[in-house]
Protein backbone atom coordinates (compact mmCIF):
# COMPACT_ATOMS: atom_id res chain seq x y z
CA UNK A 1 0.00 0.00 0.00
CA UNK A 2 2.97 2.47 0.77
CA UNK A 3 4.34 1.70 -2.70
CA UNK A 4 0.78 2.75 -4.38
CA UNK A 5 0.25 5.44 -2.19
CA UNK A 6 3.80 7.60 -3.08
CA UNK A 7 3.18 6.25 -6.57
CA UNK A 8 -0.41 7.35 -7.70
CA UNK A 9 -0.55 10.11 -5.12
CA UNK A 10 -3.86 8.34 -4.06
CA UNK A 11 -4.49 6.71 -0.93
CA UNK A 12 -5.90 3.12 -0.61
CA UNK A 13 -6.89 1.71 2.51
CA UNK A 14 -6.04 -2.64 3.89
CA UNK A 15 -9.64 -3.78 2.85
CA UNK A 16 -8.88 -2.06 -1.06
CA UNK A 17 -6.07 -3.69 -1.09
CA UNK A 18 -6.97 -6.69 0.10
CA UNK A 19 -9.93 -6.73 -2.88
CA UNK A 20 -7.22 -5.63 -4.98
CA UNK A 21 -5.28 -8.79 -4.24
CA UNK A 22 -7.76 -10.99 -4.56
CA UNK A 23 -9.27 -10.01 -8.10
CA UNK A 24 -6.23 -9.90 -10.04
CA UNK A 25 -4.73 -13.25 -10.83
CA UNK A 26 -0.93 -14.39 -10.68
CA UNK A 27 0.14 -15.72 -13.96
CA UNK A 28 2.50 -18.77 -14.61
CA UNK A 29 5.84 -17.56 -16.23
CA UNK A 30 4.76 -19.62 -19.18
CA UNK A 31 1.14 -18.13 -19.43
CA UNK A 32 2.98 -14.59 -19.32
CA UNK A 33 4.85 -15.02 -22.47
CA UNK A 34 1.85 -16.05 -24.08
CA UNK A 35 -0.03 -13.16 -23.05
CA UNK A 36 2.61 -11.17 -25.24
CA UNK A 37 2.53 -13.68 -28.44
CA UNK A 38 0.81 -11.51 -31.39
CA UNK A 39 -2.21 -12.80 -33.36
CA UNK A 40 -3.80 -10.26 -35.47
CA UNK A 41 -1.44 -7.98 -35.17
CA UNK A 42 -1.56 -7.29 -31.57
CA UNK A 43 -1.12 -9.46 -28.16
CA UNK A 44 -3.85 -10.03 -26.05
CA UNK A 45 -1.83 -8.23 -22.95
CA UNK A 46 -1.72 -5.04 -25.60
CA UNK A 47 -5.43 -5.44 -25.81
CA UNK A 48 -5.72 -5.17 -22.49
CA UNK A 49 -3.45 -2.30 -21.92
CA UNK A 50 -5.00 -0.49 -24.43
CA UNK A 51 -8.75 -1.28 -23.03
CA UNK A 52 -7.13 0.14 -19.51
CA UNK A 53 -5.38 3.39 -21.07
CA UNK A 54 -9.06 3.83 -22.81
CA UNK A 55 -10.65 3.44 -19.62
CA UNK A 56 -8.57 5.71 -17.14
CA UNK A 57 -8.80 8.66 -20.01
CA UNK A 58 -12.60 8.36 -20.43
CA UNK A 59 -12.87 8.75 -16.63
CA UNK A 60 -10.57 11.54 -16.72
CA UNK A 61 -7.47 10.09 -14.87
CA UNK A 62 -4.60 10.81 -17.33
CA UNK A 63 -3.15 14.18 -18.39
CA UNK A 64 -3.21 14.38 -22.68
CA UNK A 65 0.75 14.33 -22.78
CA UNK A 66 0.41 10.68 -20.83
CA UNK A 67 -2.13 9.21 -23.49
CA UNK A 68 -0.23 9.64 -26.30
CA UNK A 69 2.47 8.23 -24.61
CA UNK A 70 0.70 5.43 -23.17
CA UNK A 71 -1.13 4.42 -26.20
CA UNK A 72 1.69 3.44 -28.29
CA UNK A 73 2.87 0.97 -25.45
CA UNK A 74 6.22 1.09 -26.74
CA UNK A 75 7.61 -0.05 -23.45
CA UNK A 76 5.29 -3.37 -23.11
CA UNK A 77 8.07 -6.16 -24.16
CA UNK A 78 8.63 -9.86 -22.60
CA UNK A 79 11.85 -9.36 -23.18
CA UNK A 80 13.07 -9.68 -19.36
CA UNK A 81 10.43 -12.90 -19.44
CA UNK A 82 12.50 -14.53 -22.08
CA UNK A 83 15.80 -13.76 -19.78
CA UNK A 84 14.06 -15.12 -16.84
CA UNK A 85 12.68 -18.61 -19.29
CA UNK A 86 15.94 -19.09 -21.00
CA UNK A 87 18.76 -21.76 -19.05
CA UNK A 88 21.57 -19.82 -16.66
CA UNK A 89 24.87 -20.44 -19.19
CA UNK A 90 27.81 -21.45 -16.23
Amino acid sequence: MRFYNAWTGKTMTREEAIRDIKDHPVYALDQQLDMFKQSYGTSELREWLHDIVSFQNESGELDRRDLARLERLHYVTDIYLKAVKAPAKK
